[in-house]
Parts: structure tokens; sequence; C-alpha cells
């Protein structure tokens, strides 16, 4: 099994970016945090019935099912960012609409061949000046970046689940 991960983001100014960092200050935090977003997908491919490399099929399924090229672009992996980085994905069991509508799609462009999932998340990245806390960032993730009863959050890197 073949797992790679694939960050789409926008190409200028994200609306969701600015509504959010608009948010925190509702929070009622005194200090000034911007947060980014981006789509995160996880994708799971089959070595043994795989008829191409991973890295060939994954950026032909980044750039032609996950991405709209006018406005994204895609990172293979995780971009190196500053800031705190948050990853929301859904818990198990709940049904990953985009991601099973993703594997449909590269059904119709015949791309599915030695694929085996495709999984749908967010990453947020929490920059403030002077620095963004954990303490903090945990506060805003939970408040305003995730559903607990539907989704998990954890820190990139560490793994370190908010809760």
């Amino acid at each position: 099994m073949i797992r790679s991960i694939v960050e789409v983001y926008r190409k200028g100014a994200c609306p969701e970016s600015r509504e959010l960092s608009s948010e925190v200050k509702e929070l009622g935090i005194q200090k000034e945090h911007r947060i980014s977003f981006s789509r995160i997908y996880i994708i799971e491919f089959d070595e043994n019935t795989l008829p191409v490399p991973a890295e060939e099929r994954l950026n032909r399924i980044s750039r032609e099912i996950l991405i709209d090229p006018v406005v994204e672009e895609y990172y293979p992996g995780l971009r190196d960012t500053e800031g705190i980085s948050i990853e929301v994905y859904l818990k198990k069991g709940v049904l990953d609409i985009p991601g099973r509508r993703a594997v449909e799609a590269a059904g119709y462009a015949s791309l599915d061949r030695g694929l085996k999932k495709i999984s749908g998340g967010e990453r947020y990245i929490i920059t403030a000046e002077g620095g963004a806390d954990e303490e903090t960032c945990s506060y805003i993730t939970r408040k305003l970046l995730f559903n607990k009863v539907i989704q998990e959050a954890k820190y990139s890197g560490s793994g370190v689940e908010i809760k």
C-alpha cells in the first residue's frame, strides 16, 4: 500500500482565510491572528495493481481531478509554512463525500486502476505577530475550525490531537 498526501491551495487570497481571521477577533482574542486554509487529500494506491509509478498517478489525479487550475495549485505533501499547522479530518465511520466524488471522477478519467481510496480534509495555518502559541491555537481550533462530533483535529507533524 502506498499512501500519499496532496495539499490544494488558492493561487491568490483565500476568502475563507479572511473570514476566519475576522471570526478570531469575535472570540475576544486581543492579539491579531491570521488563518490560512487549504484542502488536503490522502490518496492510497495498491502498488501491485498500479500501472504507472505512484508519483505520476498522484500528479495526474491532482491536476485533473482535485484542483481548479484557474484558481488553485497543488503540492505533493504538505507545504513548509510558518506558524502552527492544524489538520482536520472526518472521524472513521463518517461519510467522506469529497473523497468518494474524487474516486468516482478518477474512474471517469480512467485513473482508478490501482487507486484504493481518497480521503479529504482541511489544513489551517495559524500565525500571529510575535508568534502564535499552542494554547491559543487550540482554543481557536476548538471554537472555529472543527466539529468534534464528526471531525478530529491534530497538529501537523507531531500528530497530537486537539480535543
